[in-house]
């Protein structure tokens, strides 16, 4: 037999980076005039590299009114606190698959009544392919009644099944102008036949007023 070897030309390939995210989530609530409101959102990188995506938040129309005081911070748990209140308007280096989570405030007028509403936009762009861009829609409804807002984190957003136990945590506000009485916090567990624990209450709470919880399982 004779052996007989080939040499072949190398062959090199290069995978191109591509820009894509995603941004969630729009956000109905009520309010009380005058009080703050609070929405959570979250940017998340499903391109295949790092990426940096400018935020902004604006009032937007149709609606009744502007909010004042517009702020963009950081919530890292996403727990729908402000983890500070440094004003940010962007996400910083986010690694492929990696989430940004953050929350947007607003103060409606004092001078608003009942039934009228107001809008907000929440933008993300991308540094990388600025032909990559989203957005949410905030919607808040002015209410003469009790208000009270509550907001649930988990620690992790993602994970095998079965797996855990995660932590959630459930903060609530008394963000309306009145002293609200026989507040009663309860988690609903859809994963445990609809299990419902009592975390709090029932208490008064005054305009203002909240606290934080955490529920594992």
């Amino acid at each position: 037999a004779t052996l007989r070897t080939a040499t072949s030309n190398v062959v090199t390939t290069i995978v191109q980076q591509v820009a894509s995210f995603t941004l969630t989530a729009d956000g109905v609530t009520t309010s009380a005039p005058g009080a703050q409101v609070t929405f959570a959102h979250t940017v998340t990188n499903t391109g295949n590299g790092t990426h940096t995506f400018p935020l902004s938040l604006s009032n937007t129309a149709p609606d009744d009114f502007d909010f004042t005081g517009l702020a963009i911070y950081v919530d890292a748990n996403g727990d729908g606190v402000p983890d500070n209140f440094t004003n940010i308007n962007t996400t910083g280096a986010l690694a492929a698959g990696a989430a940004f989570r953050f929350v947007v405030v607003g103060t409606v007028p004092g001078t608003q009544v009942g039934g009228q509403i107001g809008r907000l936009r929440v933008n993300a762009s991308s540094t990388f392919d600025v032909g990559q861009l989203a957005s949410n829609t905030d919607l808040v409804t002015v209410t003469g009644n009790a208000v009270i807002s509550v907001f649930k984190g988990i620690n992790q957003n993602n994970g095998a099944s079965p797996s855990g136990p995660y932590t959630y945590t459930l903060t609530y506000t008394n963000t309306g102008n009145t002293t609200l009485t026989n507040v009663v916090v309860t988690n609903t567990i859809a994963a445990l036949g609809n299990e419902q624990r009592r975390l709090f209450g029932p208490v008064p709470l005054a305009p203002g007023e909240g606290a934080a919880f955490e529920d594992s399982y």
